[in-house]
């Protein structure tokens, strides 16, 4: 599967321990703590950070600027990921997500990629735990399609 445009260039606003801090007054408490993170309109394009917050639970980081999701795989107890309107032109970005087990909730359109004509049975294959997408519950059916699909 290939990616819609050419690689991003280099962050330039990364997430910080004094953003979340702030954000959420977190005086005297371990980031590594933080079960709930809402950085909603940060312009934020790196979120190394999250690697440091693996008790992570609901995180929104929509309308941002991230262009990849490799450092959310640090999160083992992610259960709602909101990443809409964000930079994501490769869909494979996905399989980033798949060893979190936990991960019931999903809402990433609208992304560059999500304009794939195989984004959402993709995303229903790459994340098995997935009950809802996009606001929209992943039907029987719609797993099973998706199994069907090969999508080397």
């Amino acid at each position: 599967m290939r990616s819609l445009s050419p690689s991003p260039a280099m962050p330039q606003k990364p997430l910080t321990r004094e953003m979340v801090a702030e954000k959420h007054n977190l005086k005297g408490v371990d980031i590594n703590q933080v079960k709930k993170m809402n950085m909603f309109d940060f312009m934020i394009d790196s979120i190394a950070l999250v690697r440091e917050m693996p008790s992570l639970e609901i995180v929104s980081l929509s309308e941002n600027k991230i262009s990849t999701l490799r450092d959310l795989a640090h999160c083992p107890n992610m259960q709602e990921l909101y990443i809409r309107k964000n930079k994501i032109f490769d869909l494979q970005e996905v399989a980033h997500l798949s060893s979190l087990k936990n991960l019931k909730v999903l809402w990433f359109a609208p992304n560059p990629c999500s304009e794939h004509p195989y984004y959402r049975p993709y995303i229903v294959r790459t994340i098995p735990s997935l009950q809802k997408l996009d606001n929209a519950e992943i039907t029987k059916e719609e797993r099973q399609a998706a199994s069907r699909l090969n999508f080397d």
